[in-house]
């Protein structure tokens, strides 16, 4: 899947095919959008605030209930003017929840069917993909520096500041940081330049299971609404496709395996009997299995056999036409004289049971017969 990630505030974007059944990324300089399938954008962290909230729970039945609650509590502004999501951490005696909030105006311009993410669950994804869980990011813009400090991923400290003159020693920089002289650690990205880390962000975010997108309804876990559908509609197709291929080469070897059967059966048997017309042919495709004592046979090739055996034992002079369904026998052909139709249809009923014959003596003295049997 083609995903374009577009970091509003820094004015960057980066375009990928993502696959999240393999957790693989392939990032791709030259795409036109006309084979982008979704957009993924940032909102910039000066038109956010957030929230951070422990609650004494342990089931998140009420937890929206809860939530609108303490927001109405805690912000000056009416929740009908404003956008929220939030992401929770479940711990042993309560549940951690940490909340995104933006005003409505401040979204409606995004694309109708994009994804309208964070600068910070943007860097947590970068910082996963690193391998990164726990510790300090300034990531720098061109008018904040945006602070995150995380303990296993959550964010457990967000602040947006105007500038920063010191850092911690064991902080990671991020962003737009030339200028800047600093000896931190540098968070990257495959690109090799920090400042494409929240378009990567955005870009994989597919492959993580922490964000929000705030032109959709809240929930907690992107992957469950939005991607968990791709992974599941890619599965498919892999898996129809197996199938698919699966069932072919089955086919294929049965009917090779039947083909092959039937002219040793032809070879064997038949070969000096006069004209066939072909009721291999007639009769494939038919794959129905049958139980005779134990063993499992198909019936199109077994019927055939016994028939073959049935004309070579008897002499009849040919056999002209065979039709199969199921484990029932129509057949027609030729014998010398009575005697030797006789002898065929003794030899035949060692393993068919005749339901119908007919007979016509033909001015040359041979008897053309037909019979309807059923294999037992």
């Amino acid at each position: 899947m083609i995903i374009k990630g577009v970091d509003t505030e820094l004015n960057r974007s980066l375009v990928g095919d993502i696959n999240p059944i393999k957790k693989d990324i392939k990032i791709h300089q030259n795409i036109t959008n006309k084979k982008v399938a979704l957009e993924i954008y940032s909102i910039p962290s000066s038109k956010l605030t957030f929230r951070k909230y422990s609650f004494p729970i342990k089931k998140t039945d009420y937890l929206e209930k809860t939530l609108k609650t303490q927001l109405e509590l805690d912000l000056p502004i009416n929740l009908k003017e404003i956008e929220y999501r939030y992401i929770t951490k479940q711990s042993e005696n309560k549940l951690d929840i940490f909340c995104v909030i933006t005003k409505k105006d401040e979204i409606k311009n995004f694309p109708e069917n994009s994804v309208v993410d964070t600068e910070i669950f943007s860097l947590i994804r970068v910082a996963k993909f690193n391998g990164i869980t726990e510790g300090i990011i300034y990531h720098f813009t061109n008018s904040y520096v945006l602070k995150l400090r995380l303990n296993d991923s959550f964010p457990e400290e967000v602040r947006v500041i105007d500038s920063v003159s010191s850092i911690e020693e064991d902080a990671y920089i991020s962003g737009n940081i030339k200028g800047y002289s600093f000896n931190n650690k540098v968070l990257n990205n495959p690109t090799g330049e920090p400042f494409n880390n929240v378009a990567f962000g955005l870009l994989i975010k597919p492959l993580y299971d922490i964000g929000v997108d705030f032109l959709k309804k809240n929930d907690t876990d992107f992957i469950k609404s939005n991607i968990k559908a791709l992974t599941y509609l890619t599965l498919s197709l892999i898996i129809l496709n197996l199938v698919f291929f699966i069932n072919l080469q089955i086919k294929n070897y049965e009917l090779k395996k039947i083909k092959n059967k039937q002219k040793e059966i032809f070879y064997k048997y038949w070969k000096k009997s006069g004209r066939i017309y072909s009721p291999l042919l007639q009769a494939k495709g038919i794959l129905k299995n049958l139980k005779t004592k134990g063993r499992s046979k198909l019936d199109g090739i077994y019927i055939l056999e016994q028939i073959g055996k049935s004309v070579k034992s008897s002499g009849v002079e040919s056999i002209k036409k065979v039709h199969i369904s199921s484990n029932r026998v129509l057949m027609e052909g030729i014998a010398t004289n009575e005697i030797q139709f006789k002898e065929f249809k003794k030899v035949l009923a060692r393993n068919f049971s005749i339901e119908n014959e007919e007979t016509y003596l033909q001015q040359s003295g041979k008897l053309k017969f037909k019979i309807e049997a059923k294999y037992e």
